[in-house]
């Protein structure tokens, strides 16, 4: 999850700078939305980030049900330390 939602959200950056300056163009420098790539760019970046989290949650999922089908924890504890009987 940690991969996949780090793509996605740099993804979802990359969009909504694309998406502001698409805009900001518009507004300010007078250029149609279609002179520039850059609502394009924002669509696809969108897509690709929901893609990544879902292709994340997904891979979590996965996982999750491989090691408890098994009875396997996802981890091992080696050892404890400073754990006393909580008194």
């Amino acid at each position: 999850m940690y991969v996949f939602g780090a793509v996605g959200l740099l993804s979802f950056f990359v969009s909504f700078v694309a998406g502001g300056s698409a805009v900001y163009l518009k507004l300010f420098g007078h250029k149609s939305f279609i002179e520039t790539p850059l609502p394009l760019l924002c669509v696809m970046s969108v897509l690709t980030g929901i893609m990544c989290f879902l292709m994340g949650l997904l891979a979590e999922m996965i996982m999750r049900t491989f090691y408890e089908s098994q009875g396997k924890s996802v981890y091992s504890v080696r050892a404890t330390r400073n754990m006393g009987n909580g008194k």
